[in-house]
């Protein structure tokens, strides 16, 4: 484990090739299962054009985006409601907010995130879907490398830039929680856990509320 990037912001942390291979290809195997029942979703932006990837999700509710809104939604597309997050990549996730100083967090979701070989990104944007914008966001990637750049709290402006790897973990909290954030691109990377290329991202949150009618209680 090493940190990379010492220029980050506060409440930005950066762990280095954290996951070994064998912690990889378990997180790997845990989304094989849930896509085997929860498959890929293709998200769209609010003007109703497609996205470069497509999601999934485990916990209480999952994050989908449909023409004129983001929102958090408890059921899939195929009426199923979303699986119990695995404890293993919960305990990977809190590990690193417990180093970073964030201390444990109990996830309401993880949100998967798939990024095709080649064409796959995210444009600029904050995560300002959930209710709790103050606890802090876990992000796992798998598979090939990503240009991640980071803005500021407004959209446009200086942006810093570097690379996450497979196995690298990224904590965006406290002062940096609503920094404006993108993956620029993918860059193909020898790896065996996608034999075509390809990444995944695995990021966990805390919610509060959906926008299908739920309460803050009915997700608690």
């Amino acid at each position: 484990m090493s940190m990379l990037f010492n220029d980050l912001p506060s409440g930005c942390h950066h762990y280095a090739g954290y996951l070994n291979a064998r912690d990889q290809a378990i997180c790997v195997n845990a989304c094989r299962q849930l896509l085997s029942t929860h498959p890929l979703m293709q998200p769209r932006t609010k003007s109703g054009e497609k996205m470069a990837l497509q999601v999934s999700s485990w916990g209480v509710a999952g994050w989908f985006g449909e023409r004129g809104e983001y929102h958090y939604i408890r059921k899939h597309g195929n009426g199923k409601i979303w699986p119990e997050i695995p404890r293993v990549i919960t305990n990977f996730m809190n590990e690193v907010l417990i180093i970073s100083g964030f201390g444990r967090m109990e996830f309401e979701t993880v949100l998967l995130n798939w990024y095709p070989p080649g064409t796959g990104h995210l444009g600029m944007h904050r995560d300002v879907t959930e209710f709790d914008q103050e606890s802090p966001i876990v992000t796992i990637s798998l598979g090939d490398d990503a240009v991640f750049a980071l803005g500021g709290l407004e959209y446009g402006g200086k942006k810093r830039r570097l690379t996450l790897r497979s196995g690298d973990v990224f904590v965006m909290g406290g002062e940096s929680r609503l920094l404006y954030h993108e993956i620029e691109k993918l860059i193909p990377a020898e790896n065996p856990l996608f034999k075509d290329g390809g990444r995944i991202s695995l990021t966990g949150r805390r919610i509060w509320r959906c926008t299908d009618g739920m309460s803050d209680r009915d997700l608690r």
